[in-house]
């Protein structure tokens, strides 16, 4: 006889779910070169500098000479000394406004996730290892494009069409309110990184981490225990602190792939104010909820069945509705119960009756079914 409440976690679960060291099993990811990454940053070459001599001009020159000192390491193929400020300075250049090379922002934000953060991380590790690119990550939290449609004397001016001029600068945010934004990518293939890392990276790395969580912002805070799942205390007294739900909800969209008890998730969706996962945290590969049921497993059921009801379209209904058919859990058969009327629903509670033939029958009893 079939054991309808054991549990085993589906391993093509655990490959689409975001790296977790010591739970979800990837392979380590070889280094890259800094090629591509030299590529990317001559096509803005013209835009790199214009803004960083405006950097300048508006009196940081420590920015200024640390992002020429990153090209100067680029164009040496990794002979003259990396940066980290230098090369948070270039990466906040490259990714921060979608005009320097797209039509829109959501264009832009799928330019970055698909065509700069790999090579930007890339390049970063192959710099100075995992490290360096974690201080790097740190460092571009700091800064901040602001933007002059006037022309300041003496600016280099960016224009996209021949009407209208931009002149921007690099500055950087008050200590305790830095912003990752756009960097959320390169996140996460830090954290990819740091959870297949070898002992020795790993420790090194870690320190890098401590010292990011430890400059005092709640959002480094946030970002520390994305980074590193495993440090379950740091996600304990993050979703402790009330100062929490003052967040955008990009952090706290983080820390549904750190979290490994319904508790947790239970926190985060109160700190939101709604659902702690919805339809807009799943894309753009839906990585998030595979965290959930692969770290929380079961338990899991009333958070997916939350998310179903933020599903706008049958595709996305018929998804999610198929992870709480395999889910051997009374909440998550009832979920679907509940919702049956909908068709991509209905499909998937015929899967699970199938499944789980037992529960089906003692959930759908008439006693059973008055208390649904």
């Amino acid at each position: 006889m079939i054991d309808e409440d054991k549990w085993v976690v589906p391993k093509r679960w655990l490959a689409k779910a975001e790296p977790f060291r010591g739970v979800t099993g990837h392979r380590p990811i070889e280094p890259a070169p800094t090629a591509p990454l030299t590529r990317v940053v001559e096509r803005q070459r013209e835009r790199i500098k214009g803004l960083l001599a405006n950097t300048r001009h508006e009196g940081n020159d420590e920015l200024a000479d640390a992002g020429l000192l990153w090209l100067d390491y680029l164009d040496s193929h990794g002979r003259a000394e990396p940066s980290a400020l230098g090369a948070a300075t270039v990466a906040r250049i490259l990714t921060d406004d979608q005009n320097s090379c797209c039509s829109s922002m959501v264009e832009h934000g799928r330019h970055v996730r698909e065509e700069l953060a790999a090579p930007m991380v890339d390049g970063w590790v192959s710099a100075r290892g995992l490290g360096f690119a974690v201080d790097v990550l740190t460092q571009a939290g700091r800064l901040v494009v602001e933007r002059r449609h006037q022309d300041p004397v003496g600016w280099t001016p960016w224009r996209r069409e021949s009407y209208y001029r931009w002149y921007d600068a690099l500055s950087c945010r008050p200590q305790d309110e830095p912003w990752w934004g756009m960097h959320s990518e390169a996140a996460r293939l830090i954290r990819a990184r740091l959870a297949v890392a070898s002992h020795e990276e790993y420790a090194e790395a870690v320190q890098r981490v401590e010292a990011l969580r430890n400059t005092g912002s709640m959002a480094a805070r946030m970002l520390s225990s994305y980074l590193l799942p495993e440090r379950q205390d740091w996600l304990e007294a993050d979703l402790a602190d009330e100062k929490a739900a003052d967040q955008y909800s990009w952090p706290l969209d983080l820390l549904v792939t750190s979290a490994t008890t319904a508790a947790q998730l239970d926190r985060i969706g109160h700190l939101k104010g709604r659902a702690p996962i919805d339809t807009h945290t799943l894309y753009p590969d839906k990585a998030p909820i595979f965290n959930v049921v692969c770290q929380v497993g079961p338990a899991a059921a009333p958070t997916v069945a939350l998310l179903l009801d933020t599903c706008r379209t049958s595709k996305d209904r018929a998804f999610v509705a198929g992870i709480l058919s395999q889910l051997p859990s009374d909440d998550a058969f009832r979920a679907l119960l509940q919702r049956s009327h909908l068709a991509p629903v209905a499909v998937a509670l015929k899967k699970a009756t199938a499944r789980y033939p037992r529960r089906a029958q003692r959930l759908t009893a008439p006693a059973a079914v008055g208390a649904v």
